[in-house]
Protein backbone atom coordinates (compact mmCIF):
# COMPACT_ATOMS: atom_id res chain seq x y z
CA UNK A 1 0.00 0.00 0.00
CA UNK A 2 1.34 3.43 -0.82
CA UNK A 3 1.85 5.97 2.22
CA UNK A 4 -0.38 9.32 1.90
CA UNK A 5 1.21 12.18 1.93
CA UNK A 6 -0.24 15.56 3.01
CA UNK A 7 1.19 18.78 1.81
CA UNK A 8 1.04 21.68 5.16
CA UNK A 9 0.48 24.81 3.11
CA UNK A 10 0.80 27.36 6.61
CA UNK A 11 3.39 25.30 8.89
CA UNK A 12 2.64 27.79 11.56
CA UNK A 13 -1.06 26.82 11.27
CA UNK A 14 -0.07 23.94 11.54
CA UNK A 15 2.08 23.55 14.75
CA UNK A 16 -1.06 26.09 16.21
CA UNK A 17 -3.33 23.83 15.96
CA UNK A 18 -1.53 20.68 17.03
CA UNK A 19 -0.82 22.63 20.10
CA UNK A 20 -4.68 23.50 20.77
CA UNK A 21 -5.78 19.46 20.15
CA UNK A 22 -2.76 18.52 22.57
CA UNK A 23 -3.94 21.02 25.18
CA UNK A 24 -7.48 20.40 24.36
CA UNK A 25 -7.37 16.90 24.77
CA UNK A 26 -4.56 16.99 28.03
CA UNK A 27 -6.62 14.59 31.02
CA UNK A 28 -9.63 14.45 28.88
CA UNK A 29 -11.66 10.98 28.70
CA UNK A 30 -13.73 12.78 25.42
CA UNK A 31 -11.66 13.02 22.39
CA UNK A 32 -11.17 17.15 21.09
CA UNK A 33 -10.15 17.45 17.66
CA UNK A 34 -11.26 21.05 17.42
CA UNK A 35 -8.35 23.40 16.58
CA UNK A 36 -9.62 26.04 18.37
CA UNK A 37 -9.64 27.24 21.89
CA UNK A 38 -11.38 29.70 24.33
CA UNK A 39 -9.13 31.11 26.52
CA UNK A 40 -9.12 34.22 28.99
CA UNK A 41 -6.30 36.53 29.88
CA UNK A 42 -4.56 34.48 32.16
CA UNK A 43 -5.27 31.06 30.75
CA UNK A 44 -3.35 32.27 27.30
CA UNK A 45 -0.34 32.77 29.22
CA UNK A 46 -0.33 29.19 31.01
CA UNK A 47 -0.81 28.26 27.64
CA UNK A 48 2.14 29.96 25.89
CA UNK A 49 3.93 27.81 29.05
CA UNK A 50 2.55 24.68 28.30
CA UNK A 51 3.40 24.83 24.87
CA UNK A 52 5.39 27.21 23.31
CA UNK A 53 4.85 28.27 20.09
CA UNK A 54 8.69 28.19 18.97
CA UNK A 55 9.42 24.83 21.02
CA UNK A 56 6.85 23.33 19.30
CA UNK A 57 8.03 24.48 15.34
CA UNK A 58 11.26 23.09 16.35
CA UNK A 59 9.66 19.92 17.31
CA UNK A 60 7.60 19.92 14.48
CA UNK A 61 10.14 20.61 11.38
CA UNK A 62 12.11 18.20 13.05
CA UNK A 63 9.38 15.52 12.13
CA UNK A 64 8.44 16.34 8.70
CA UNK A 65 9.61 15.63 5.60
CA UNK A 66 10.79 18.30 3.32
CA UNK A 67 9.52 18.24 -0.70
CA UNK A 68 12.23 20.30 -2.81
CA UNK A 69 11.20 21.04 -6.60
CA UNK A 70 13.81 20.05 -9.30
CA UNK A 71 16.06 23.28 -8.81
CA UNK A 72 15.98 23.03 -5.18
CA UNK A 73 14.96 26.79 -4.85
CA UNK A 74 11.33 26.30 -3.31
CA UNK A 75 10.44 23.40 -0.84
CA UNK A 76 7.41 22.40 0.87
CA UNK A 77 6.90 20.00 4.17
CA UNK A 78 4.61 16.94 3.79
CA UNK A 79 4.00 14.36 6.41
CA UNK A 80 1.94 11.06 6.85
CA UNK A 81 -0.92 10.23 9.10
CA UNK A 82 1.07 8.03 10.86
CA UNK A 83 3.94 11.02 11.46
CA UNK A 84 1.42 13.50 12.46
CA UNK A 85 0.33 11.25 15.25
CA UNK A 86 3.91 10.64 16.54
CA UNK A 87 3.98 14.63 16.72
CA UNK A 88 1.21 14.87 18.34
CA UNK A 89 3.10 12.17 20.86
CA UNK A 90 5.72 14.30 21.03
CA UNK A 91 4.05 17.42 21.64
CA UNK A 92 2.29 16.09 24.62
CA UNK A 93 5.00 14.58 26.29
CA UNK A 94 6.53 18.51 25.89
CA UNK A 95 3.72 19.81 27.58
CA UNK A 96 4.17 17.12 30.27
CA UNK A 97 7.53 17.89 30.49
CA UNK A 98 7.31 21.85 31.08
CA UNK A 99 4.10 21.33 33.64
CA UNK A 100 6.29 19.64 35.94
CA UNK A 101 9.19 21.62 35.34
CA UNK A 102 6.62 24.99 36.67
CA UNK A 103 5.83 22.83 39.73
CA UNK A 104 9.16 22.53 40.51
CA UNK A 105 10.26 25.70 39.96
CA UNK A 106 6.92 26.85 41.59
CA UNK A 107 8.23 25.12 44.56
CA UNK A 108 5.51 22.01 44.57
CA UNK A 109 7.63 19.31 43.36
CA UNK A 110 10.80 18.01 44.09
CA UNK A 111 12.84 16.25 41.51
CA UNK A 112 15.74 13.49 41.11
CA UNK A 113 17.63 11.83 38.58
CA UNK A 114 17.13 8.48 39.27
CA UNK A 115 20.02 6.80 37.63
CA UNK A 116 18.38 2.68 37.98
CA UNK A 117 16.13 3.84 35.83
CA UNK A 118 17.50 6.53 33.80
CA UNK A 119 14.83 9.06 34.46
CA UNK A 120 13.70 11.60 36.59
CA UNK A 121 11.20 11.45 39.65
CA UNK A 122 8.83 13.67 40.86
CA UNK A 123 7.68 13.40 44.64
CA UNK A 124 5.71 16.15 46.12
CA UNK A 125 7.70 18.58 48.76
CA UNK A 126 6.38 18.28 52.39
CA UNK A 127 6.03 21.18 54.34
CA UNK A 128 7.69 19.77 57.43
CA UNK A 129 8.89 16.38 58.49
CA UNK A 130 5.89 15.51 60.38
CA UNK A 131 4.37 15.70 57.01
CA UNK A 132 6.66 12.54 56.19
CA UNK A 133 5.10 9.17 57.11
CA UNK A 134 7.10 7.18 59.26
CA UNK A 135 8.02 3.88 57.89
CA UNK A 136 8.17 0.97 60.74
CA UNK A 137 12.13 0.03 60.93
CA UNK A 138 10.65 -3.99 60.40
CA UNK A 139 10.01 -3.54 56.98
CA UNK A 140 12.84 -1.51 55.64
CA UNK A 141 15.09 -3.42 53.86
CA UNK A 142 18.84 -2.37 52.92
CA UNK A 143 20.84 -3.44 50.00
CA UNK A 144 22.93 -5.80 53.10
CA UNK A 145 19.39 -7.56 53.43
CA UNK A 146 19.07 -8.30 50.04
CA UNK A 147 22.54 -9.57 50.09
CA UNK A 148 22.45 -12.09 53.20
CA UNK A 149 19.11 -13.61 51.36
CA UNK A 150 21.02 -14.10 48.03
CA UNK A 151 23.83 -16.29 50.05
Amino acid sequence: MKKEYYVITDLEEFVKSLRIVVYNNFASNKPNYSDTIDLDTGSEEEFEKCLNQQECLTIVKSKLKVQYNNSRTKYRYITTEKRTHQIIELLHSRMVSNLLSGLVSKGVLEMAFDESINDFVFWEKSKTNEDIPSVPKDIIITNKDIDKEEK
